[in-house]
């Protein structure tokens, strides 16, 4: 399941969290190495709240990041809350809506023609191939003295 992380920040966050900001970003990288943390930020105009993405079994995983995190252990985090993500479309959806086709059927629709085709390049040729064998003039611009 995914999980969202949300935080609010401390009014002057974006003023004070340079101090705390390596020890933040390297707590948020061991997150990703275990497979954990998928994407987080911080939202933006104004800088009061950042969302963070959780992949999991449970909450458990966000939760640990919030409490050992050092914007919140620091104060620059007012208030934190993980909410349960129910996703159903996109690459990474973790739930399979019945009767529909997975994102991998849907990515390559039936009667679609080849890009090779559709754009009237014929015999494997790329359009650069083709213009390789163009006269000098076609190529150049210019009369073909």
């Amino acid at each position: 399941m995914h999980y969202l992380l949300f935080y609010s920040t401390v009014e002057d966050y974006a003023q004070r969290r340079g101090r705390f900001r390596a020890a933040h970003l390297e707590h948020a990288r061991r997150a990703v190495e275990r497979g954990e943390l998928v994407l987080g930020g911080a939202l933006a105009d104004p800088v009061d709240r950042a969302v963070l993405l959780f992949r999991g079994s449970s909450p458990a995983a966000a939760e640990a990041f919030a409490a050992e995190d050092p914007y919140v252990q620091n104060g620059l985090v007012k208030s934190w809350q993980v909410r349960e993500w129910t996703t159903v479309v996109g690459r990474d959806a973790e739930v399979k809506i019945p009767g529909e086709a997975s994102w991998a059927e849907r990515a390559k629709p039936p009667g679609v023609r080849p890009l090779m085709q559709a754009s009237g390049v014929r015999r494997g040729h790329t359009k650069l191939q083709q213009a390789a064998r163009a006269p000098r003039a076609l190529i150049l611009g210019h009369p073909g003295r």
